[in-house]
């Protein structure tokens, strides 16, 4: 009898010190694999950052470079022109109208 007490309290010691591997194991693999990482840079969320003014928006140029490569000029223009609104159908006809 004294045998099989030793052994459960050895089992149990075991079996405690597998769940604690297995739990630290878990949190280091959790850690670097799943968990999100919110690497945020709070001076960008800051209120003392430079304000731009209008004046300064009129003095900058954009670089339109990119509306002459050939690339951009192999686009095809899907849209369509709604020149008249009155001509556009908007909605289901409707069944009780006379035409």
């Amino acid at each position: 009898m004294l045998s099989s007490t030793a052994d459960r309290n050895k089992n149990r010691i075991l079996s405690l010190w597998l769940i604690v591997v297995l739990l630290v194991g878990g949190y280091f693999v959790v850690k670097k694999y799943a968990l999100v990482r919110f690497d945020i840079d709070f001076n960008l969320l800051s209120t003392s950052g430079r304000v731009i003014t209008e004046d300064q928006l009129v003095k900058k140029r954009l670089d339109t470079s990119l509306f002459n490569s050939s690339v951009f000029k192999e686009f095809k223009d899907y849209s369509i022109v709604l020149t008249d609104p009155s001509r556009v159908p908007i909605g289901k006809n409707n069944p009780f109208e006379l035409d």
